[in-house]
């Protein structure tokens, strides 16, 4: 393969961004990876960048937690209320109220299912 830009010379490498040959006069090494001077330097870089964010947004990687996601958590919470709101219930009425059980239960369902897909796919946002 040779360099996009000067093709006598044989190109070291492609350039992250843009996917073209570059030799070594026109090559940047981005410290990822090789770039382009000038435009291509930059948005290799803003590519890293994205790259870095979604990795700590979905939490893969060096930035994956053990903590459930967000969407896991408001789903338990909201179960466990409504199960609260039950149990008050039973306890002043004396009898299960089913109007109560039902949404409850289907929270229940809801919370558990996030959380095996979110363990299943590893991803945690």
């Amino acid at each position: 393969m040779h360099c996009f830009n000067h093709t006598a010379s044989p190109a070291v490498g492609i350039c992250k961004a843009c996917q073209k040959g570059l030799c070594s006069e026109c090559a940047v090494d981005i410290g990822t990876g090789l770039a382009c001077k000038g435009y291509c330097e930059t948005r290799a870089a803003e590519f890293d960048e994205m790259n870095e964010r979604n990795l700590k947004l979905y939490g893969i990687g060096k930035y994956k937690s053990r903590v459930p996601s967000s969407g896991v958590l408001l789903w338990g919470v909201l179960s466990v209320l409504i199960w609260s709101v039950f149990g008050y219930a039973y306890y002043k009425n004396g009898t299960p109220s089913y109007e109560v059980a039902l949404p409850a239960l289907f929270f229940t369902i809801v919370t558990a299912f996030a959380f095996y897909s979110s363990r299943r796919t590893g991803i945690n946002c």
